[in-house]
């Protein structure tokens, strides 16, 4: 009798106690019972250790004295995972109940697909209401250059094979990388292995203002960004015209998060440069560009009316 969990339910944390027991919960409501939780605590002071210590031996705690990057945690979580698949749950999300169950039922189906994603539902806090994030189908299959183009992937969605995972080597997660960790595994891991997809949403992703897609830089962001293209770009030689439709695609998007920060400090110039290349590609970044051209106080009091309607939002 194989004593391994089929699944391993990786949860890395740091500072997470707020909605750390929802998280876990959700797990434990999984109706695919044959899984365990490897939970990584990167240095956390508040009371996270307390919350994943209080449930069984199905969550394994591990703990670290030192808060690392989080594509460091990560592997530090997966050298402790035992399951033939992985699973990812950050501490704010949630899964509904079917969530193995049914991406495993794919798995089997299909097992030349060793990565398999779903939809899922925006959860926002303040407003107390779900939206569901993926209006259509999915690519399947060899998904590489359309996800250049658009990454539709929600890591608290995806399911891969531990063995498609380990050709990427012992420590697949680049380790320098905090915002697009799961972004760089999971495009290298990708130009060789098949995708699956589910279109029924089978977990929440919670908006809340101190998540780390609203606290961290966004100059930061994009600079993580850039540096997965780059070495997307030394593992392709081709890279830049095999993939020029895609690369024009996600460059697009990170000129213009570079604009709105260099905006944000005031250096019009600099976003000027990152957004005079995509003029053509609609309004939003013709009046960009057009508002670098506003006197410093004006653009202060619309970049403050913005910033306020993002949090609202949240």
């Amino acid at each position: 009798m194989n004593s391994l969990p089929a699944v391993t339910v990786i949860m890395n944390c740091h500072n997470s106690a707020r909605y750390l027991r929802e998280a876990i919960d959700s797990v434990y409501a999984q109706t695919f019972k044959d899984w365990e939780i490897v939970f990584w605590d990167n240095a956390s002071t508040d009371e996270s250790a307390a919350i994943a210590k209080s449930y069984d031996v199905k969550l394994r705690y591990f703990y670290s004295d030192v808060k690392v990057p989080l594509g460091k945690a990560r592997n530090y979580a997966l050298q402790k995972a035992s399951g033939k698949y992985i699973a990812f749950l950050d501490c704010d999300d949630i899964w509904l109940p079917e969530k193995l169950a049914k991406q495993l039922s794919v798995m089997r189906d299909k097992p030349e697909a060793g990565f398999i994603y779903t939809n899922y539902f925006n959860f926002d806090v303040n407003k107390n209401s779900k939206t569901l994030f993926l209006s259509t189908p999915q690519p399947e299959g060899n998904v590489f250059a359309s996800f250049l183009s658009f990454y539709p992937v929600g890591i608290l969605t995806v399911m891969l094979s531990r063995e498609h995972m380990d050709k990427l080597g012992k420590e697949p997660f680049d380790e320098t990388l905090t915002w697009s960790e799961e972004y760089d595994v999971f495009m290298r891991m990708l130009y060789k292995t098949p995708a699956a997809y589910i279109h029924e949403p089978l977990a929440l992703y919670r908006l809340h203002p101190q998540m780390s897609t609203v606290t961290m830089n966004m100059k930061s962001r994009m600079d993580e960004v850039c540096y997965v293209l780059n070495k997307l770009r030394q593992m392709l030689p081709d890279f830049d015209t095999t993939y020029a439709a895609g690369l024009k695609s996600v460059m697009k998007t990170v000129d213009y998060c570079y604009a709105m920060e260099h905006m944000s400090t005031g250096n019009m110039p600099a976003a000027r440069k990152h957004l005079k290349p995509h003029l053509t590609n609609g309004k939003k970044y013709i009046l960009r560009y057009a508002a670098t051209y506003l006197p410093q106080w004006l653009w202060k009091i619309l970049y403050s009316i913005y910033n306020k309607l993002i949090r609202i939002t949240l």
